[in-house]
């Protein structure tokens, strides 16, 4: 069982101890995301390792509390993260709307994988982004049977269980899906 919360300026060490040691221990072509992503690059030469310009970028947007979303702790170890929040601030996905939230990433932690941590985390951005006035949930699954690296953007399956249905295909990008609070 883990206990989830939602992303706040104080849980700045969480956050950094998790993408610094856990998140993608295992994988280099995700290692160093700090999940920015879809919240607009910060400026980067093309040539430097971009981790550290990535990292201050996620201390910054936190700070500033530019960046929402939800963490899933194990005592006082992250374990899980969601990236969720006010569709405007996804600067790099189009047609942002008032009342419209989003879930754009899930990243687990590879010894706690397989435990039902991302439905919880799903669950709770819900419940959550209710609570705070949010008409609708859209969110980009990869295409419904894909295993690879793209489901960290989450499973279809686990948002077709929860009542979203397809709004938009997007071709190879896969689809959109929308839920209404």
């Amino acid at each position: 069982m883990v206990n989830i919360k939602s992303l706040e300026a104080d849980d700045l060490h969480s956050f950094l101890d998790f993408f610094d040691h856990r998140a993608f221990a295992n994988d280099p072509d995700w290692d160093g995301c700090y999940c920015q992503a879809f919240l607009g690059q910060p400026a980067w030469d093309g040539v430097s390792d971009p981790k550290p310009i990535l990292r201050q970028a996620s201390c910054d947007n936190i700070s500033e509390g530019k960046m929402q979303g939800y963490l899933a702790f194990e005592g006082d170890l992250v374990v899980g993260w969601c990236a969720a929040g006010e569709s405007k601030l996804f600067k790099e996905l189009p047609d942002a709307e008032d009342k419209l939230a989003r879930v754009v990433c899930f990243v687990i932690d590879e010894n706690h994988r397989g435990k039902g941590i991302a439905n919880e985390l799903l669950d709770f951005a819900i419940d959550d982004l209710t609570k705070k006035g949010f008409v609708e949930i859209e969110a980009r699954p990869a295409a419904r049977d894909d295993t690879s690296k793209q489901n960290f953007r989450g499973a279809w399956s686990m948002y077709e269980k929860r009542g979203f249905t397809q709004f938009r295909d997007l071709g190879e990008a896969g689809i959109l899906v929308r839920k209404e609070l």
